[in-house]
């Protein structure tokens, strides 16, 4: 009697036992609880998302801060979802993407941002309540999953990026290195000793249109690797984008050296 006691109070208790230490944070949840869907995500989940903020900027314009502090506002307000990069132009911190990059974007004041490579989203970039209302409208679709490893060999940054479809697309990746922190002579409106935050220094190879992937299927994956050149790789980071259709669709940043796997959340 006491043999089964046990048993049917064990099967009681069960279900209360399954549901604790479950993780509602991204950051913490545990592949390993769950299985692969057809989707290419795990069940209950999507791959994480980040949005790409290209902001155009310069130290020769005033204003051009006041977006760095709208992009620090709206981070704060959606933490670990805004990956920004900074096109300085005709500056000391300009890359040599610059003009081609302000072209493509029809770019003629600044500051400016876009979100996502949007064109339609072009504007002024002093605003952090539009940034965090693209942040929650891009969160509502399914975004592709990325996993990247990076190294340096000899000089040479390589990188490995690994994209998995959650439909069937054709995706092309591009990967640009950037730098935090970087102090300029002279800031219109601030002086000199200013610091710069996530300053595009310039694309891996094959540049900023990327490389494009073999059309994948739901639940693929295909891979790219690139490597460039790197003279300085004082805070140096990378950052890697997904791009469908000209327009990013999920964003990763790295550092040298750095393996990131894929990354999930639970969904609502």
């Amino acid at each position: 009697m006491r043999k089964w006691l046990r048993i049917l109070l064990l099967t009681a208790l069960f279900p209360l036992f399954s549901c604790v230490g479950q993780k509602e944070d991204p950051e913490e949840f545990d592949p390993s609880e769950n299985t692969e869907e057809p989707s290419g995500a795990l069940e209950g989940t999507v791959f994480y998302r980040r949005v790409l903020a290209l902001g155009f900027t310069a130290t020769w314009c005033q204003y051009c801060p006041n977006m760095s502090e709208a992009l620090e506002e709206a981070a704060a307000q959606r933490p670990g979802r805004i990956i920004p990069l900074s096109v300085h132009y005709m500056d000391e911190l300009s890359p040599s993407e610059a003009a081609a990059l302000c072209s493509a974007f029809s770019v003629t004041e600044y500051p400016s941002l876009i979100f996502d490579l949007d064109g339609g989203t072009l504007n002024g970039g002093k605003d952090a309540s539009r940034i965090v209302e693209y942040v929650d409208n891009a969160l509502t679709a399914a975004p592709c999953g990325i996993s990247a490893e990076s190294k340096v060999e000899d000089g040479t940054l390589k990188l490995d990026v690994i994209v998995k479809a959650v439909k069937d697309a054709t995706y092309t990746v591009a990967a640009a290195w950037a730098q935090d922190g970087v102090s300029v002579a002279q800031q219109a409106g601030f002086g000199p000793g200013y610091v710069c935050k996530a300053v595009l220094r310039g694309y891996l190879d094959p540049g900023a249109e990327g490389r494009a992937l073999h059309p994948l299927k739901e639940g693929d994956e295909g891979m790219v690797s690139f490597q460039a050149a790197i003279p300085d790789f004082e805070n140096l980071y990378i950052v890697v984008y997904v791009l469908e259709d000209g327009k990013a669709v999920n964003a990763i940043r790295l550092t040298p050296g750095e393996i990131i796997q894929f990354e999930y959340e639970k969904t609502e």
